[in-house]
């Protein structure tokens, strides 16, 4: 299970700081819907 947790505690330090700056997170997502409506 150690090697576990080493191989997933990047991928929760990331997800931490998306956590603490969801405007970023909101930002991406709107980006992504605009590209994926101009592309439909």
């Amino acid at each position: 299970t150690e090697s576990l947790n080493e191989y997933l505690r990047p991928l929760r330090a990331r997800r931490k700081e998306l956590e603490q700056n969801m405007d970023y997170v909101r930002d991406v997502l709107r980006s992504g819907v605009a590209a994926a409506r101009a592309e439909a």
